[in-house]
């Protein structure tokens, strides 16, 4: 809008000014009053009419000094509104591009003023100590994990096995984000053999994602102390070389403790900001990184025997220090499957790929959510089908077995993540 004029207040001001003038008129008419007297008298009283008028001249003398110098005072009361009013304009202005900058940060990325400040903070962080050599093998392992990089958006589907939906199936997955950006998702599929002895499987997977979920908050809570200088440098080391693996140990330990019955399955990752991806795969859930519709990384089935996958929990000779880890870059771009059995057993490679390839919009989290929801729908669907090749028949035929024929509908839960560069690192 139209800026104010530099003296809102013409009027106050001329008001002022009259106000520092009335000494100096004071002082005239005192004079002019002093001077008649004297000159209405006789020469006798010429020396008392001259010591009269010094005294005159002297208080008038007097009286501008304190009115020049009130009025400098004034003079430089005006300037320093003036400035102050200058200012807040700048100030104003400063905010409604700030305002105009988070708008259209909210349209294109979703992301709300508190992630934009937030990131504009790692920024400055970043600029800081990109200029600082780490000093330390140690301080490069520590900027690996919180220099800001990349972050993932994720959506999910979760469909129970038709004669499990009762009780919601025997899966269970978690899907948590660090205030940093720092992402992990666990997918972990109870083993229905227990339903044969009256347990329900999907209480124990259920109870494991849920603390892991507890170990990862704390386990972020302990970066956050080290970065403060709190935890010792050692304990750091130990954790930091495989986070997951102390994740699921002590949320595995910690629900063994409570003696929940069941066993599962469990394949975890973990995306720092600084691009690494961790993975820790227990058994014959899996994980697929995918890069313009290639493949480029994929974990491997344990398992003991034909359909008899390696899982911890209840009698279970298997720990989680049995799963398989492994560490991967990952770029702006790439998709990241995660899945129980029930969508490997049951789609092949090129269908899921294809699926992907048809997707559209996948930087929102309902086109993810689309995404996952059609790969679950299509392994189901290929499960009920009794003359359907599928992979577990295909494997079942490479095992030596002969009627497998079909797909092996299962409870499937599928997580899909897209991999994006942060703001910070743009």
């Amino acid at each position: 809008g139209k800026r104010k004029q530099r003296f809102p207040d013409f009027v106050g001001k001329e008001r002022a000014r009259e106000t520092h003038n009335a000494p100096h008129t004071q002082a005239m008419q005192s004079f002019m009053k002093s001077f008649g007297r004297t000159a209405s008298k006789n020469n006798e009283g010429g020396l008392d009419s001259l010591e009269a008028l010094q005294t005159s001249i002297d208080l008038i003398e007097s009286q501008e000094k304190s009115f020049d110098h009130e009025y400098a005072v004034h003079r430089r009361e005006e300037r320093n509104n003036h400035s102050l009013y200058e200012s807040n304009i700048k100030t104003d202005e400063s905010q409604g591009r700030l305002m105009a900058a988070t708008d259209c940060l909210q349209k294109k990325q979703g992301r709300g003023f508190l992630g934009l400040c937030r990131r504009l903070s790692i920024d400055r962080r970043r600029r800081s100590s990109a200029s600082r050599r780490p000093s330390s093998p140690l301080s490069a392992l520590v900027n690996a994990y919180v220099e800001p990089s990349v972050f993932a958006r994720g959506g999910s589907s979760c469909l129970p096995h038709p004669e499990k939906a009762d009780k919601g199936g025997e899966d269970a997955y978690i899907m948590c984000t660090a205030p940093d950006g720092t992402m992990i998702t666990a997918v972990l599929d109870g083993v229905g053999g227990w339903a044969a002895v009256g347990v329900d499987s999907g209480m124990y997977s259920r109870a494991l994602a849920e603390r892991i979920g507890i170990e990862f908050d704390a386990w972020v809570g302990r970066q956050t102390m080290m970065k403060s200088r709190k935890m010792p440098a050692r304990a750091f080391m130990q954790e930091s070389q495989r986070p997951l693996l102390t994740i699921l140990e002590r949320a595995f330990e910690h629900v063994d403790d409570l003696g929940i019955p069941g066993t599962c399955t469990a394949c975890l990752s973990l995306l720092l900001p600084c691009g690494k991806l961790h993975v820790l795969n227990l058994g014959d859930s899996g994980l697929r990184v995918i890069r313009n519709s290639r493949i480029v990384f994929a974990t491997v089935e344990q398992q003991v025997s034909f359909n008899y996958p390696r899982q911890i929990g209840t009698g279970s000779v298997d720990i989680p220090a049995d799963g398989d880890y492994a560490i991967v870059d990952v770029q702006t771009g790439d998709l990241i499957v995660t899945g129980s059995d029930g969508v490997w057993d049951n789609v092949w490679e090129h269908e899921y790929l294809a699926l992907i390839r048809d997707s559209r919009n996948l930087e929102y989290q309902t086109s993810l959510d689309l995404l996952a929801g059609k790969i679950a729908d299509t392994a189901q669907m290929r499960g009920r089908d009794p003359n359907y090749l599928s992979p577990f028949a295909s494997n079942a035929l490479r095992a030596g077995l002969t009627n497998c024929l079909g797909g092996k509908l299962d409870d499937t839960t599928v997580v899909v993540q897209k991999v994006w560069a942060s703001v910070a690192s743009a």
